[in-house]
């Protein structure tokens, strides 16, 4: 659930950059959350699908990832070509960065693991018929 969250603040991020550079007033700063956050917010959401379905949990492990990755990023880029200010760029990680971390980690975890194994295994089990066996 938390990697739907990442990856849909991620999209609107991304389509907030798009507005921005739209109308000329995004920075290197916007291109980033634009050409990385965009597929990175995609990414976790299709991860997150795919976790839920019990296939995969290192997809959104990456893309989890992927997105901390991005937002610091952005930051730093912000803050080195001086375009905005530091309560932003610091507003923008405290809100920005935690959602898709905690997704990571989260979907890091061996309790995870065990689940989409246990998943994995539960389609591929044949179950025998309990009860006597009469033998006519």
């Amino acid at each position: 659930m938390v990697g739907f969250v990442a990856g849909g603040l991620a999209i609107l991020w991304g389509l907030v950059g798009i507005v921005l550079l739209a109308g000329s007033d995004g920075g290197t700063a916007t291109w980033v959350s634009v050409v990385v956050g965009l597929p990175a917010g995609a990414a976790l959401i299709f991860g997150s699908i795919r976790l839920l379905a019990g296939t995969d949990r290192w997809f959104v492990v990456g893309a989890g990832a992927a997105l901390a990755l991005t937002v610091l990023l952005q930051a730093v880029v912000s803050a080195a070509s001086s375009y905005g200010s530091a309560s932003g760029q610091a507003t923008l990680v405290v809100f920005l960065l935690p959602v898709p971390t905690v997704a990571a980690v989260l979907a890091a975890l061996p309790l995870v693991g065990g689940w989409v194994a246990g998943r994995q295994g539960a389609g591929q089990r044949q179950d025998t018929p309990q009860g006597p066996s009469r033998g006519w």
